[in-house]
């Protein structure tokens, strides 16, 4: 009667595995097509962009052209698992104003861009959208190329950077409350809670690491800046040293860390931190000038 309790269980368990893959994917993509802000309705004009990934997914993003009469570069944001570009590009919208281009998009699945987000499609549309951003700005030769990358976004776009043609010609890589593993950030998410925490170790076991950037970040060899803070309650803090450690096991890489006290997650740019987003203009105006680390707000 045991061995027939214990036989059972175990085809529990291989029965629910499956759901545990499929659930994976729901844990790390959130996408909805709401439209939560309208940026042209505030002053924030855009041009709707659709483009291809690598398979022929039809994806969509926003450009922003800089309002001022002199264009300091242009911004590529990757953002989170969540939502879509109209919840995502405020946090970012302001910069145009203070003479950068943007450039925001959406994964497969999200907005309105076709398809349905999984690593290695989210992966190739990541490229795609580096190269026809940067493509776009180098047509242009004006200022410097800038990457942000927010929360998942930040993974996404540093694994795509080491198949990125054009990654010696990146001036800035900013990654905001990200992570350097999947596997990592699934676990401590679980871990934080009694009710999940017993479940915490299956993520090394149904979340696969694949497109993490964590064996990749000693060979990145771009200026990076990593903003985390203390108190974010989606991606540990743990996560964001993680990141810094990873960067600063080369000596190539130059990278900065600022840590903030924040208790919002990915709320370092939002519109109404003014301090923040002059202490960010402040670096980029002087970006080639001294490292500062562990900043500490």
């Amino acid at each position: 009667m045991k061995k027939r309790f214990k036989k059972l269980n175990n085809l529990k368990i291989l029965f629910l595995l499956p759901f545990l893959f499929i659930s994976c994917t729901h844990f790390f993509y959130h996408p909805d097509s709401y439209l939560y802000f309208d940026p042209k309705a505030v002053g924030y004009p855009y041009k709707d962009v659709y483009f291809k990934s690598s398979d022929g997914t039809k994806l969509h993003g926003w450009y922003f052209k800089n309002q001022t009469k002199k264009t300091k570069g242009t911004i590529i944001q990757f953002h989170g698992n969540a939502q879509n570009i109209s919840a995502h590009s405020p946090g970012l919208v302001w910069m145009i104003k203070e003479g950068y281009n943007l450039f925001t998009f959406d994964y497969r699945g999200f907005g309105l861009s076709e398809g349905a987000p999984y690593p290695k499609g989210v992966h190739e549309d990541a490229l795609a959208a580096l190269t026809l951003s940067f493509e776009t700005h180098q047509s242009q030769s004006k200022g410097r190329f800038i990457i942000i990358g927010q929360s998942l976004g930040g993974a996404i776009v540093a694994r795509a950077l080491k198949d990125f043609k054009y990654k010696k010609s990146v001036d800035l890589l900013v990654l905001d409350s990200t992570f350097a593993s999947y596997q990592d950030v699934a676990f401590r998410a679980l871990n934080r809670r009694i009710i999940t925490s017993l479940l915490s170790p299956l993520a090394y076991l149904v979340v696969s690491d694949t497109y993490s950037p964590e064996d990749h970040f000693k060979d990145l060899g771009i200026r990076t800046l990593v903003i985390h803070s203390q108190k974010d309650d989606v991606v540990d803090f743990k996560n964001g040293e993680d990141v810094y450690r990873l960067l600063n096991k080369s000596s190539g890489n130059k990278t900065d860390f600022w840590v903030t006290k924040d208790p919002l997650h990915i709320n370092f740019f939002s519109i109404v931190n003014k301090d923040n987003q002059k202490r960010f203009l402040f670096f980029l105006d002087n970006l080639l000038g001294f490292t500062f680390n562990f900043l500490l707000f």
